[in-house]
């Protein structure tokens, strides 16, 4: 499978990702936004080369920090809220928290969209120069991170992401007993039994012949 293909995929698994999001969202089911939180770890630590882990294992909300990786000095805060004041929220809290020192990186997903723009100076004034956050690179969501995916070279590694995403999205994985093994091993039995089921059956060819003033009839070959 090329790079081109691979690429694909991870767009349109992003894609679903982010609509259920959406939906969810609207409807008030925020169990999604939980769950986003483990989907994501495995993608941001081969896109950032970080090793983070979910604060929330084992507080809840710990800090409005929700992954951390304090060797790396990078931090995550996953969220289904795109507005200013979720991003002024999460920077009031963190300035105050006790993981606040131990990254110099911060950066806020949203798991449904950005906004297209965010004004930085009431971010500023909350943060002054304590810790670095352009509001334009330090919010992102899944179109920031398939860009970083697209610009990758290494094609092993556009498939480890692939197929990190089609585990959670992909139908082929619904069962985790169901593989592409298993899908394969299928395709061909049943190319072997239609095989063998077609070729006991006998068609029946004819012509019909039509001439202008003589009869018409059927000829069977």
């Amino acid at each position: 499978m090329n790079q081109q293909l691979l690429l694909t995929e991870i767009k349109n698994y992003l894609s679903t990702f982010q609509l259920q999001v959406k939906i969810s969202s609207k409807n008030n089911e925020y169990d999604i936004n939980i769950h986003s939180e483990n989907v994501m770890i495995p993608i941001l630590n081969i896109l950032y080369h970080s090793n983070l882990k979910n604060l929330n294992e084992n507080i809840k909300n710990a800090d409005s920090i929700d992954l951390l990786d304090t060797k790396s000095r990078i931090a995550f805060q996953i969220t289904a809220t795109h507005t200013l004041e979720k991003v002024k929220s999460t920077l009031s809290k963190l300035i105050k928290s006790v993981h606040f020192g131990t990254f110099d990186k911060l950066y806020v997903y949203v798991l449904t969209e950005r906004q297209r723009s965010y004004s930085q100076a009431p971010l500023t004034k909350i943060i002054g120069k304590k810790i670095a956050f352009n509001a334009q690179t330090n919010i992102i969501d899944a179109t920031d991170i398939y860009h970083k995916i697209q610009a990758l070279t290494n094609i092993d590694t556009i498939k480890e992401i692939r197929d990190v995403l089609a585990k959670q999205f992909s139908e082929l994985y619904l069962n985790q007993s169901y593989t592409r093994t298993d899908l394969n091993d299928f395709l061909n039995s049943y190319k072997k039994s239609c095989l063998t089921n077609f070729s006991r059956l006998n068609f029946l060819v004819y012509q019909y012949h039509v001439s202008p003033g003589k009869l018409n009839y059927i000829s069977f070959l």
